[in-house]
């Protein structure tokens, strides 16, 4: 990348979309993010902790989303929360052990462990525990997943109700009104002012956090290379010859060691796939904390733009997470430059982050950024693949064009007007 392309260094009209297009009001958002925060933590999580399994394993309240990110746009009117639990038990001693051996990139299984327990546990005790477990001990996202929205329900259920409005919740000498919907894995809260009105949506989201630990990194060698290896012939130069080969074949495809700052890493219970036998016992991989302490400088703005842009072009297939990613690999490739990097104008930052959404796209491949065997465009068809490719090309090729003369070309593509 140059970082002194003269066409993309001026940010004027960069600045004028972002202010009329992408900032979130003040004011909204520290009254919808301050009444979430009572309503949550200060209500709902205390009638909650009335269920001893909850009150043993429940940790905190994480705020999640683009919105606690820095790159969400438009209203503040629907947010992330992870409801982060812990298996670190004192009295237990219980832990669990993750496995990542296995070829579904980006999950993770996980088996209870008992070995450290200690022997005047009753029955009952360690019951509260395993009821998550499956006949071998590992984690059942079903199963807790389950046993969550009980809880949670029940919590509710203890609130006052409206019958036309919902569960009445009262905060600052309001009466706020809650209803739920289930969402996938998350259940979903709506909240409504005291007029009716709505204000925003909560998506919670189970997630059980690790602190330190490093997940397994592997090194894979082509199948030729191993058959080369493992071929015995007797012939010391052919030997040396075939590992001399392997060692410039083998690639690490790990997880990269993202807890060097010591930040943890959450797994939540979003399904894998349906038709893979014991899918339920599979969690996916969350690097939330990481990927927040990753972005910054001009960084999240661009990354809001180019939402934007997605939105007015109808990218629906390239979700938030995919743009995000693209930014992550960025930041990695220029980290011994990344002073620079993020002090580039944010249009050419803009430029180049479309830049490399279209090379990912013309190559089939987005790999993810803590594991690069997981391909995020994997389950896009190749023709929606193509065309996402041949589109964007084709405005990137006219922006490069009429740039020079025509610096609201840029508007016409992210907002759809010139």
């Amino acid at each position: 990348m140059s970082f002194a392309e003269s066409e993309f260094q001026n940010d004027t009209v960069f600045n004028i979309i972002e202010r009329d297009y992408l900032t979130l009001a003040d004011n909204m958002c520290r009254e919808n993010s301050d009444l979430l925060k009572a309503i949550v933590e200060e209500k709902l999580i205390p009638l909650m902790k009335r269920n001893i399994v909850f009150e043993t394993i429940f940790n905190r309240v994480a705020f999640g989303g683009s919105y606690y990110k820095g790159t969400k746009y438009g209203s503040p009117d629907e947010f992330d929360l992870y409801l982060v639990h812990k298996f670190d038990f004192k009295k237990l001693k219980a832990d669990l052990k993750i496995n990542s051996s296995h070829n579904h990139f980006g999950y993770v299984k996980m088996k209870m462990n008992y070995e450290r327990c200690d022997r005047q546990v009753t029955y009952e005790e360690l019951k509260k525990i395993t009821r998550f477990n499956d006949e071998n001990k590992f984690l059942d996202q079903n199963k807790f997943r389950a046993w969550l929205e009980g809880v949670f329900i029940k919590a509710l259920g203890t609130l006052s109700r409206d019958p036309y409005h919902g569960y009445e919740l009262h905060h600052d000498g309001r009466t706020y009104y809650i209803n739920h919907r289930k969402s996938g894995p998350a259940l979903t809260i709506m909240v409504r002012h005291p007029s009716g009105r709505k204000l925003f949506d909560v998506d919670l989201v189970p997630a059980i956090e690790f602190d330190g630990i490093h997940l397994h990194s592997g090194y894979w060698v082509p199948p030729a290379a191993r058959r080369q290896n493992t071929t015995h012939t007797g012939n010391t130069k052919s030997t040396t010859n075939s590992t001399e080969h392997k060692k410039k074949k083998r690639k690490n495809f790990g997880y990269k060691r993202y807890n060097d700052n010591k930040l943890p890493f959450m797994v939540v219970p979003k399904p894998l796939n349906k038709s893979i036998p014991n899918d339920n016992l599979y969690w996916r991989l969350c690097f939330f904390q990481n990927e927040k302490a990753m972005l910054r400088g001009e960084v999240k703005s661009v990354i809001k733009m180019m939402k934007k842009f997605r939105d007015t072009q109808d990218l629906n297939s390239m979700k938030s997470y995919v743009i995000e990613t693209i930014f992550y690999h960025e930041l990695e490739n220029y980290k011994y430059h990344l002073g620079q990097f993020v002090r580039s104008s944010k249009t050419q930052l803009f430029i180049h982050g479309l830049r490399k959404l279209r090379e990912a796209l013309e190559n089939g491949k987005l790999p993810y950024f803590w594991n690069e065997r997981l391909n995020l465009f994997q389950k896009m068809s190749r023709n929606e693949v193509d065309n996402h490719a041949n589109r964007l090309g084709s405005i990137l090729n006219d922006i490069d064009r009429q740039i020079g003369y025509n610096k609201f070309i840029l508007k016409k593509y992210i907002c759809g007007t010139s």
